[in-house]
């Protein structure tokens, strides 16, 4: 394919890959988001996509966090930045 960008092929797969993982995790007959049986409404589309979203996003281990959940990074990162915040005021004197 003259003209054609080596990324434009990885690029088009990326909605196939999302929509395998969408299958895969959330609407999987053994899914924990589909307890309720079928997917039959919208609403139950609904329900199962924003709980796989909380998971991934809340409450999953990510390796590039250290295998910490990203609320327990957040709050790692807040008591650190604040322990920090709090040394350098105790620390600066008034000129």
């Amino acid at each position: 394919m003259r003209g054609h960008h080596p990324l434009a092929i990885q690029v088009d797969q990326v909605p196939d890959t999302v929509m395998r993982v969408y299958l895969n995790e959330a609407a999987a007959k053994k899914s924990p988001f589909t307890t309720a049986g079928p997917l039959k409404t919208f609403a139950d589309v609904e329900a199962v996509t924003f709980g796989l979203l909380d998971c991934y996003s809340n409450r999953r281990l990510h390796s590039s966090l250290g295998s910490l959940t990203p609320e327990e990074y957040e709050r790692n990162y807040c008591a650190d930045t604040s322990a920090l915040l709090n040394n350098e005021a105790a620390n600066k004197t008034v000129t």
